[in-house]
C-alpha cells in the first residue's frame, strides 16, 4: 500500500515545471492587471498554478480593473443615506431580526 502512495505522489510532482526567474518577472508584470485566460495561454500552465505561485511571491490582482461594468443608474448621496437610516432602525426587519 505504501509503495501505491509513493507512486502517486511522484506522479504529480513530476510534471511541475519549474518557474524560472525570467517567467516570475513577466508573471509580477502581467498578473497585476491580466486576464486568467490570457495567463494561461502565455505561460502554458493552469490558472491554478498560476495564482498559487503569484500568491507565493507576494503578488495580487487589481480587482478594480476586473471589476464588472455597472449597469443602470447610479444610487444618490440621498437615497443611499435614507437606505443607511432605515437600515439601522427597528423598523428595517432583514438586519434586525438577527441581532
Amino acid at each position: 500500500m505504501r509503495k501505491k502512495q509513493e507512486k502517486k505522489t511522484w506522479e504529480l510532482t513530476r510534471h511541475r515545471k519549474k518557474w524560472t526567474p525570467e517567467e516570475e518577472d513577466l508573471l509580477k508584470q502581467l498578473y497585476p492587471g491580466g486576464f486568467n485566460h490570457e495567463l494561461v495561454d502565455r505561460f502554458g500552465r493552469t490558472k491554478w498554478a498560476i495564482g498559487d505561485h503569484a500568491g507565493k511571491l507576494g503578488i495580487k490582482k487589481n480587482w478594480r480593473k476586473h471589476a464588472p461594468p455597472q449597469k443602470g443608474k447610479r444610487w444618490s448621496k440621498k437615497e443611499i443615506k435614507r437606505l443607511k437610516k432605515l437600515a439601522s432602525s427597528k423598523k428595517f426587519v432583514g438586519f434586525n431580526r438577527f441581532r
